[in-house]
Parts: C-alpha cells; structure tokens; sequence
C-alpha cells in the first residue's frame, strides 16, 4: 500500500509527493473512513436558498377540485382535500364579490338573535300602560317642583 498521507510541502507548493517526517492531524487521510458533512466542501452551494430534498418517495394527500363562480362570472376553482369534512359554499373571489360553488345546494340560512335594545328589555319587565302611568307621576312630580306651571316658557 502506498502512503496516503498529505506532506505539508504538498500544501505550500514544495516538490509533489514530499512527506515530511511530522505532519499536524489535519493533514492525515483516513482511507477507511465514510466522508461526512465535515469531509464535504459545501461551497457555492447557496445554504438556506435551495432544498436538497427529493420528491421520489413523497405520496400526495388525494385532493378534489371545487369549482365557485361569482355573479360577475368568474370562475374559480379550489383545490382541496378529500377527506375535507366540511366545505365552505362561499368563497371570495378575485374581484372581491362572493362567489357561490356549483355543485351544492344552498344551506339553509342560520338563525340569527336580533339583539335586544333597552326599549325591548323595558318591555319585559312593564306594560304600556304601566310606563303611562309611571310617566304620569313623574311628570306631576317635576311640574309640582318648579311651582306647578305646567306650560312651557316660550324662549
């Protein structure tokens, strides 16, 4: 077997082939040693920008196209799963409007809580003719505090 090893002068442009007699450890070439990660020169490979990720054993999740279309007749169509349990009937489209899909019915619109104001909530708690009555006595009350006069001053 020949000597494997790198001479110094082999590095600092001295005759090829010499090998001196001590040599640091970073010379020394391992013949029986796997390359690794270290051994590789990794230069100009762009790190980062690109993957070295191959798609040879990748299998795809197995998708459908749904198709929506806007009242300005665009189409759109959605790819997407399906195993999807629930997809949506509206979609936005390109040019903002919403766009309904072809192939479903129209749900059922939800119903949807009025939210309540302070006159309905006031209604639940007194009659009409509670409220009258309370207006009443109260006005009575502030008419008897200013002196009983029950006309307006005109400005």
């Amino acid at each position: 077997m020949g000597d494997t090893r790198l001479g110094i002068g082999d590095f600092w442009g001295s005759y090829p082939g010499t090998v001196w007699p001590i040599e640091p450890l970073w010379c020394v070439q391992d013949p029986h040693k796997e390359p690794d990660m270290t051994d590789a020169t990794l230069r100009g490979t762009r790190l980062g920008a690109n993957s070295y990720e191959t798609e040879s054993y990748i299998e795809y999740a197995p998708r459908q196209r749904v198709t929506y279309s806007c009242p300005m007749s665009h189409a759109t169509v959605v790819p997407m799963s399906v195993e999807a349990e629930e997809i949506p009937y509206l979609w936005e489209c390109r040019c903002g409007r919403e766009a309904t899909r072809l192939d479903a019915i129209a749900p059922e619109p939800k119903y949807v809580k009025v939210p309540r104001t302070h006159w309905d909530m006031l209604l639940e708690r007194r009659t009409i003719a509670d409220l009258e009555e309370l207006l009443a006595e109260r006005l009575e009350l502030l008419h008897s505090q200013r002196g009983g006069s029950t006309r307006r001053k005109s400005a």
